[in-house]
């Protein structure tokens, strides 16, 4: 899970992400946006893809559930939460972890 104490919900206004070459050869700039729902905890993206001659948007809603619900959620359903991980290469978790990673067994 993304963890919403370690990354930054901030609303943003379209701004450069970045440029890529595509497989015609043509330069690609890439900006966006992003808007948290606080309430529903889900953070949308909107990606613009600019080719000079015509752009494409893509959207993305993406849910943050902070390590609170997540053990909530989990044990509910059944599932003790075994480990906690701050990232796959299996960092400690802390607070400030943009992710959460939860080893569970379901009892």
């Amino acid at each position: 899970m993304r963890n919403p104490e370690g990354n930054d919900l901030s609303d943003e206004e379209e701004e450069s992400w970045a440029t890529f070459v595509d497989t015609d050869g043509v330069t690609v700039k890439v900006s966006g946006t992003q808007t948290y729902d606080a309430g529903k905890q889900i953070m949308h993206w909107v990606t613009i893809r600019d080719w000079g001659h015509r752009k494409t948007i893509s959207r993305i809603a993406c849910r943050f559930t902070d390590n609170k619900a997540l053990q909530h959620l989990l044990t509910s359903h059944g599932f003790i939460v075994e480990h906690q991980y701050a990232n796959w290469d299996k960092t400690s978790f802390e607070p400030s972890s943009p992710l959460v990673i939860s080893v569970c067994r379901k009892v």
